[in-house]
């Protein structure tokens, strides 16, 4: 919160899973509490205060889909009108209330995911829509805007007659406040630039924050249960609480060294923790790409309880090609019912269970009808509108699409895709997928045509995947190693390796 009181326009940029979404709606709901409370100030440490801004939250994704439909609106038009997770932001009655609330700078404006965008034209026009929102509509009280020039110029040409602008701070009411997020993959292609605007970005926790994060997890959740257990007549007894807690603690604790990969992501320790409370023996993964398979894994064997005649092959590549569908086509993630069931219709035409159309419109009624079961992976956010519940498992999802084939296949379709910043995650997905599940010889032949294949880009994609593929392999090694010539000659060896197979 400290961020708030000394800065009016903040960019806030993270890896995914790192929490920027967790971030804002936290700051909403602080700041909602607050003025439904009617209190003026949020009150920080000592006797700093910063005054209580009306909190408005748009997510970056669902105002680009809405742009298509009404392509000479702006932001502004889309107050009032925004969606959250396709969910009306406030009531019609309200609507042109929260536009006079921004005119008279009485708000905290949120804007989630500008990365969020699948095509790189648009990304453009979003983020020219975003500056021009925050230059005509997030100014300060004495009408500086994020992008005005900090020098002032006199009209002498003596040095002595410029000086420095400062504006007031957030901490002063009036004016309003904006906060925005994204990826830091991406981000660069169209940065937000301004003078005044402070660039912040999400750490990766270390070791010892990650097992901190994990200790405080697992307590709360334990405390909850526990709670649970207790309204309904039922006590474990405390010696046995004690013994699983720290059974619980030491298994997630013993994952956590030496795996940065695991360690560093908030959104992943949380789902290890999920998966132990599940399984205590039986979870125990050495990347990411395991976590997401065992809990999609999870899932299936939940789905195939409920729909034990729907194939679990068919059940994946429905949801692979989704994936794929809403990474291609929707910047919110969102999808309709209406258009899942179209989607489903098509997928099963080509999979072809089935050539009778009264069939596959069961099979549709089937696989649709399962997503009323929120498991975890993709559920319904609002009125007949789904979405994967975490990123996360969409882009695992396109990166089981990434590796089908042969590895000449899987070859050419990544080195084709690399260019794409909304393919980055999936990309490192695919990759720790085929360190993980593939023969040696298969392996080996995909890291010779990462290396040998031509391909129409200047820049050797394809050599730095395969060293990134090097890291993956040799990660457990090199945390364990210091002396950069252990990595050369490491390298070295594999690249002879390689080099027999040209």
């Amino acid at each position: 919160m400290d961020i708030l009181r000394h800065n009016r326009w903040i960019v806030i940029l993270g890896d995914l899973g790192s929490s920027k979404t967790t971030l804002l709606r936290w700051i909403t709901f602080i700041f909602a509490e607050l003025a439904l409370n009617g209190h003026e100030k949020l009150v920080l440490e000592g006797e700093d205060c910063i005054p209580v801004r009306i909190p408005i939250l748009v997510r970056i994704g669902e105002f680009a889909t809405w742009l298509k439909q009404y392509p000479t609106k702006t932001l502004i038009d889309y107050m009032g009108e925004h969606t959250w997770d396709s969910k009306r932001y406030c009531h019609d009655d309200n609507k042109n209330v929260l536009k006079e609330l921004i005119d008279d700078g009485h708000t905290l404006i949120l804007l989630d995911g500008l990365d969020e965008i699948t095509e790189v034209e648009q990304k453009g026009e979003i983020v020219d829509l975003v500056r021009k929102f925050v230059d005509e509509y997030a100014r300060g009280p004495d009408f500086i805007s994020a992008f005005d020039d900090r020098m002032f110029h006199g009209t002498s040409v003596d040095y002595c007659c410029h000086k420095i602008v400062e504006t007031q701070p957030p901490s002063i009411p009036g004016g309003n406040q904006i906060i925005i997020t994204s990826r830091i993959i991406g981000y660069q292609l169209y940065p937000l630039v301004g003078t005044f605007i402070c660039h912040y970005a999400f750490l990766l926790m270390n070791y010892n924050e990650a097992k901190e994060f994990v200790k405080k997890w697992l307590s709360q959740i334990e405390k909850s249960i526990l709670e649970i257990l207790l309204n309904e007549g039922i006590n474990l007894g405390r010696k046995l609480v004690k013994v699983l807690s720290t059974r619980r603690y030491n298994v997630v604790k013993a994952l956590l060294v030496n795996n940065s990969e695991l360690s560093s992501n908030p959104s992943l320790s949380a789902l290890i923790c999920t998966f132990i409370f599940q399984s205590l023996d039986k979870f125990n993964p050495k990347s990411r790409v395991e976590v997401y398979n065992h809990a999609v894994q999870v899932a299936l064997h939940s789905w195939k309880s409920h729909e034990s005649n729907i194939p679990e092959r068919v059940l994946t590549n429905f949801l692979i090609d989704l994936a794929c569908y809403l990474h291609l086509n929707s910047p919110s993630g969102l999808i309709d019912e209406f258009d899942i069931k179209q989607l489903c219709y098509l997928i099963l035409q080509q999979q072809g269970p089935s050539c009778n159309h009264k069939i596959l419109r069961e099979y549709v009624h089937k696989l649709t009808s399962l997503l009323d079961y929120n498991i975890g992976i993709f559920a319904e956010r609002g009125l007949q509108i789904y979405e994967f519940l975490h990123l996360s498992f969409q882009d695992y999802f396109v990166a089981r699409s990434l590796v089908k084939g042969s590895p000449d296949e899987v070859a050419k379709r990544i080195l084709t895709i690399t260019i794409y910043p909304r393919f980055h995650e999936s990309l490192l997905i695919a990759i720790g997928w085929i360190s993980w599940k593939w023969s040696f010889d298969d392996y080996d032949m995909f890291c010779n045509l990462l290396v040998t294949s031509p391909t129409q880009y200047s820049i050797p994609f394809g050599t730095i995947l395969f060293f990134l593929m090097l890291s993956m392999i040799y990660k457990d090694y090199l945390q364990t190693q210091s002396s950069l010539l252990h990595l050369v000659i490491y390298l070295i060896i594999h690249i002879i390796q390689v080099k027999r197979h040209i």
